[in-house]
């Protein structure tokens, strides 16, 4: 008995393994940086890295600011990590396990802005590092479209090593500000829908403002690229704050606010192209620091990881050909109120259809019971349900399938 539900259970993650995937390449900065000027056009300097055997997949911007790191000769550390340092930045990276960090973010806005702070509408200067999660020019397996998805399982451990806010005269809360930031691309990336590429949201999570150690949810227009920002609440992704200088674990399911920058996205205007879920996947990501104030800090950052997980068409392992019927899309998908269900079954017999929600919970049986051979259509309504993913699971004999549905509202 014991060998059987080992069996079960080892099939079991094995198959879920089947439909999880990290997006994020190079997830312990092992293999350099391509860094850009940091002037616009955002051309490739050179590259800083410990391992020259590599290739970097991840590119560092520093935008605003009047260094660069290219013209920094590094410091080779005892441990073989390397040092890249000078009055406005610091990059600290080196051989995996040697330090209890993946890689050091260090900044002194200070000296960028000569002591004197800078004004409404002028640029501010950046430290980050970002990567394509989706083609074109990714390196990981890209990230499925939004209707595919079930999850985004997003984790990434941050330690704020110190961090010094200059105030004096002329300073201002609202215009300057030392922030740690990760933010995605829930983009177009359709090569057949009249918005691709160009049009996409910016979902953010939040890891250090010096303003505010429980960083309320943030939604606004980005002048930069005419874009929305959705960011989430600091709360509802770690339960300590970054200022305690602790190390802090940040973990969320980025899925659900992902469909929520979409919802609010559309609902404001943006993303007229398209409201086909299918559409969008997580196009790409950047993290590090944006310094609109006076700051001088260090960030520690270790473990970072995007997983995402989808649902199976068909639990059997079979195609649809091989088995004889077709569970064809709901429509339309996403859907409000109510959606409409078709499928062919081959056969006369017992044909169960049913819907249930993320959990694995029943919630409506639509059929139950023999139907003829041919095509049916029935209409799923969701006017008493909250939004988001649900489940519909066609059953016919020995053959089963699953497929996902959105309820937006």
């Amino acid at each position: 008995m014991k060998k059987i539900l080992y069996q079960i259970i080892t099939m079991f993650f094995f198959v879920s393994s089947l439909f999880a995937q990290e997006l994020i390449s190079d997830t312990h900065f092992q293999n350099g940086l391509s860094v850009l000027a940091p002037e616009h056009p955002p051309t490739v300097q050179g590259i800083v890295q410990f391992d020259t055997t590599k290739t970097p997949i991840w590119t560092c911007g520093q935008w605003g600011s009047k260094s660069s790191l290219i013209d920094i000769e590094p410091t080779v550390m005892p441990n073989g990590w390397y040092n890249w340092e000078n009055s406005e930045k610091k990059i600290y990276m080196g051989p995996e396990s040697a330090e209890e960090y993946d890689i050091i973010f260090g900044v002194n806005s200070y000296n960028e802005y000569d002591g004197v702070y800078r004004q409404l509408g002028e640029s501010w200067p950046h430290l980050l590092v970002e990567q394509r999660l989706s083609p074109p020019s990714n390196a990981g397996p890209g990230c499925p479209a939004m209707d595919e998805l079930t999850k985004l399982d997003f984790h990434v451990e941050a330690k704020l090593e110190n961090d010094s806010t200059i105030i004096q005269s002329g300073y201002d809360s609202n215009i300057h500000a030392g922030q740690f930031l990760i933010y995605f691309t829930v983009q177009n990336l359709n090569p057949n829908s009249p918005g691709y590429g160009s049009q996409y949201v910016w979902l953010g999570v939040q890891i250090y403002d010096d303003r505010n150690e429980h960083i309320p949810e943030y939604i606004n227009h980005d002048d930069g690229t005419q874009s929305l920002i959705y960011s989430l609440a600091y709360d509802s992704v770690a339960s300590k704050s970054t200022h305690t200088n602790e190390w802090v674990d940040f973990n969320v399911d980025l899925y659900p606010y992902a469909i929520k920058a979409l919802e609010e996205a559309w609902q404001r205007g943006y993303l007229s192209a398209s409201q086909d879920l299918a559409d969008y996947r997580i196009g790409g990501m950047n993290m590090g620091w944006e310094l609109p104030g006076m700051n001088i800090g260090e960030m520690k950052i270790r473990n970072l990881s995007l997983i995402a997980s989808n649902k199976p068409t068909d639990v059997t392992g079979n195609t649809e050909n091989e088995f004889g019927f077709n569970l064809l899309q709901n429509y339309p998908n996403p859907f409000n109120p109510s959606s409409k269900i078709g499928f062919n079954i081959p056969n006369s017999g017992e044909v169960k259809l049913n819907i249930y929600n993320v959990l694995g919970e029943l919630v409506t049986e639509l059929v139950n019971g023999y139907l003829e051979a041919g095509f049916h259509q029935y209409e799923f309504k969701g006017s008493n349900l909250t939004s988001g993913v649900y489940f519909y699971k066609l059953q016919t004999g020995e053959f089963s399938n699953i497929k996902k549905m959105v309820l937006i509202k």
